[in-house]
This record gives C-alpha cells, sequence and structure tokens, in this order.
C-alpha cells in the first residue's frame, strides 16, 4: 500500500486528462492510450508478481500508471495548447499547508469540546482560509474568480430600446 499510494497521484492526473480528451474529441486515442496500458499492466504484473511478488507488482502498477498518464499529457499538448506552471502550484501547495496547518490547529482546540460536531466549523473555516490563501498568493487570481463565479462583462445585444 505505500506504494501504490503514490499511483493515486497519477490517477488524478489521468482523470483529469482523460475528460480533457473526451472534451477534444479525442475517446479513440484514449482508448489506444487505455488498451496499451491494460496491454503493459499484464506484462509487467506477469513479469513482476513472478520474481518480485506484490511488491513487484506494486510498483509495476505505479509505472503503468506513469505510462498512462504520460501518453494522455503528450496527446493532450499536441491537440490543445496549456501551459503547466510550476510558480502556480507552489503557491496551491503552500496555500494547502497552511490550511491544513490551520484546520488541525483548530481540531485540537474544538475536538475535546465538540467531538464529531468540530466538523461542521472545520469545513467552512478550511475553506476560508484555502480561498483566502490562494488568493493572497495570487494562485487565484480576483478575474480568475469573477470567471468561475460567471460574471462575465456585459455583451451588447444590438437591440435598440423603444423611445
Amino acid at each position: 500500500l505505500k506504494i501504490l499510494v503514490f499511483a493515486i497521484f497519477f490517477q488524478f492526473l489521468i482523470m483529469l486528462f482523460s475528460f480533457l480528451l473526451i472534451a477534444l474529441h479525442e475517446q479513440n486515442q484514449l482508448l489506444w492510450i487505455n488498451g496499451a496500458g491494460v496491454l503493459f499492466n499484464v506484462i509487467a504484473s506477469y513479469v513482476l508478481v513472478s520474481n518480485y511478488g506484490f511488491l513487484g507488482g506494486a510498483v509495476g502498477s505505479v509505472v503503468v500508471e506513469m505510462m498512462i498518464m504520460g501518453l494522455m499529457y503528450r496527446t493532450a499538448r499536441r491537440k490543445f495548447q496549456f501551459a503547466i506552471s510550476l510558480q502556480r502550484f507552489w503557491r496551491i501547495l503552500l496555500s494547502s499547508v497552511v490550511m491544513a496547518v490551520v484546520v488541525y490547529g483548530v481540531l485540537q482546540l474544538l475536538a475535546p469540546i465538540l467531538k464529531a460536531k468540530a466538523v461542521i466549523i472545520l469545513v467552512p473555516l478550511g475553506a476560508m482560509v484555502y480561498g483566502g490563501m490562494l488568493l493572497m498568493t495570487k494562485a487565484l487570481t480576483r478575474e480568475m474568480l469573477k470567471e468561475i463565479v460567471g460574471k462575465k462583462p456585459a455583451v451588447d445585444t444590438g437591440t435598440v430600446a423603444e423611445e
């Protein structure tokens, strides 16, 4: 399980790229990539489990997840231009760590008093701290926030009001 936990990271990215490829009408590519992943996983499992037991199988599964994610990333980059910002990643990571520290600290204070009901306070608190940190670090700009909320600039429909 300690090895397979790394597969979760790649599975998250695989889901992201899967939805992107589907939105780009690249389901056929997605099918070929997943088919190659299945084939590679069967072969890797046969070889690795035979020689190294369940530990080899776990490592093989993580490698297959990495392979699938890499192929999906490459296919998505060919069809859709996007950039992955490491600077934004570090800002998001910092925001997550600050939120975790605040929520954990407040949990230690409230758990003895409220027990399981502390979650009623912790979830909104975590959302506020995380959102605030995203804005403070500029990982989330005000323009992005307006886009997410759906407040777009007014569009002139070309109609003329009756006088």
